[in-house]
């Protein structure tokens, strides 16, 4: 079908006979979303109908910006590509690391309120992490040195926690607590 000139519209019109015979309204959209779980897969389309970006609204973790932001409002303009970790569906029972740009082993939750793990890159590039906690952390070591503060933001509205350090290739032991 689609390699005719009108294929295009051939298939729409058995898509709109299909959403009348099941009893759906049949509507065009100049974006697709489509969630897994607590994630989100959203694009805007480029070869579509004209019209206002459509905007995905909530708290999301944008899983393709390296900086692991929280974000609360995704606008999906033509030819945008964005996968989301959706926070209200994401919610964890007890501390978990929700993202990483490294690998993450051996994480525990242990009976004192800490939480430890071992954080595992490549050199020379920056570990990202979004933990999500019960409460703001008092404190973070990375291979029991303290974490200076402005190397981890808490974001009290989601209750996570923004951490970054040098990744190594060896590890390093990370606990919050």
């Amino acid at each position: 079908m689609t390699y005719r000139k009108d294929g295009a519209d051939h298939l729409l019109d058995l898509a709109r006979r299909a959403s009348k015979d099941v009893h759906l309204p049949f509507q065009t959209a100049n974006h697709l979303v489509l969630r897994r779980g607590p994630y989100v897969v959203a694009a805007g389309l480029d070869e579509t109908i004209e019209g206002e970006p459509f905007v995905v609204k909530g708290r999301f973790l944008d899983l393709f910006d390296a900086q692991l932001p929280v974000v609360k409002s995704v606008s999906l303009a033509p030819g945008s590509r964005k996968l989301l970790l959706d926070l209200d569906r994401a919610r964890p029972e007890g501390p978990a690391v929700l993202a990483s740009a490294c690998k993450i082993l051996g994480a525990k939750a242990e009976p004192d309120g800490s939480f430890h793990f071992r954080a595992e890159g490549p050199e020379r590039v920056e570990a990202v992490l979004r933990v999500s906690l019960a409460a703001a952390p008092k404190g973070v070591e990375i291979d029991g040195q303290p974490l200076p503060a402005e190397a981890r933001t808490w974001d009290e509205g989601t209750k996570t926690l923004l951490v970054r350090f040098p990744n190594a290739p060896q590890g390093h032991q990370v606990v919050i607590w």
